[in-house]
Order: C-alpha cells, then structure tokens, then sequence
C-alpha cells in the first residue's frame, strides 16, 4: 500500500483567511484495502483534535478506481485546509 498527499487546485485566499484543497490517494492491490486505508486517512484529518493550526472542511466523498497502469486500485479523497491570516502561537 502507498499514500500521496497533493495540493488539488488553486489556493483560495479572502481578507482574512487562506484556504486549499488537499487530495489523498491511497494506492493497493485490492480495492477493499485501498478504500479502508482512504477512510482511516479521511477520519483522522477531519477529526478537530488531530490538525493544529487549520481548520479541516470535508471534501465530495471517497472515489475508488481500478488502475490498469498498476494493477491495482486507487481511492482518492479531498479535504479543504483552512487557515487565519493572523498570527496563531501554537506552543507557549
């Protein structure tokens, strides 16, 4: 199994935060492994007690596709990481 983390777009910026979206594809011979490791990823970032210093938005959903390149499959999933422009002290 293998993990890649991509921007997935252009970076949003407004007057007071910047914001972009985050792809995670999760490579695996079979696609039951590949869609449960997508999950795992997709719950821990999304979980407000993980990230320090974004706030996580949910993206579309998980998509799983055969890749014939590989001979496997890829899941892929979307998050939208955001953050104040502001200066945040993260430890003391």
């Amino acid at each position: 199994m293998a993990v890649t983390v991509t921007s997935d777009g252009t970076p949003r910026h407004a007057i007071a935060a910047s914001a972009e979206n985050i792809r995670i594809n999760t490579y695996a011979k079979y696609q039951p492994e590949a869609r449960e490791l997508a999950l795992r990823l997709d719950a821990y970032i999304l979980d407000p007690r993980n990230p320090v210093g974004f706030f996580i938005e949910p993206g579309p959903g998980i998509l799983c596709v055969r890749d014939a390149d590989l001979g496997g499959w890829v899941c892929s999933t979307t998050v939208v990481a955001s953050a104040p422009k502001k200066e945040v002290r993260l430890l003391k």
